[in-house]
């Protein structure tokens, strides 16, 4: 598991390229400038600078296709909005990232196949549920100890865990 120090830290404007990128794919640096930069009012010279400086820290990627540039995002949407659901929940509100991340599962903010796993940090009399929904989903599942608040709860998502090899 990644640590919160391993996750990238997004700039704002590093944050804006990655929006465009992630839903239109890869972009040239003058459509990336139409898109981001024009609106932002920054000179073209920085969409590039910014560009090569989101090369370098290994967030996008830079290909060549007729002689045109094109950038690509390296890292997935979850990946980069993690470090600043993190930053949120310890520096903001002085809690863990769970119940920041339970807003991202009753929302559309992550597309279902962004999602690998899912931590159950619910009361443990809830944690069958939790955890079958999300095995039965084919997700990985990492439960807060206690398991399971009954013997037949923790055998159940063992079992289904074991089937569903996860």
């Amino acid at each position: 598991m990644t640590r919160p120090e391993e996750l990238p830290r997004l700039t704002q404007p590093e944050l804006d390229v990655m929006k465009c990128l992630w839903s239109g794919g890869r972009m040239s640096a003058r459509e990336l400038h139409e898109q981001v930069g024009e609106p932002q009012g920054w000179a073209y010279s920085t969409t590039r600078t910014t560009l090569e400086r989101m090369v370098r820290k290994g967030l996008v990627s830079k290909g060549s296709f007729h002689g045109l540039h094109l950038y690509a995002p390296l890292i997935s949407r979850a990946t980069g909005l993690a470090r600043m659901v993190w930053d949120f929940a310890t520096q903001v509100l002085e809690t863990g990232p769970s119940p920041v991340v339970s807003l991202f599962a009753s929302s559309s903010a992550l597309e279902d196949e962004e999602i690998d796993a899912v931590i159950v940090a619910t009361p443990t009399h809830q944690h069958r549920e939790a955890a079958v929904d999300a095995l039965q989903a084919g997700r990985h599942v990492y439960c807060e100890a206690p398991l399971a608040s009954t013997l037949d709860d923790a055998r159940a998502i063992a079992a289904l865990a074991k089937r569903s090899k996860r």
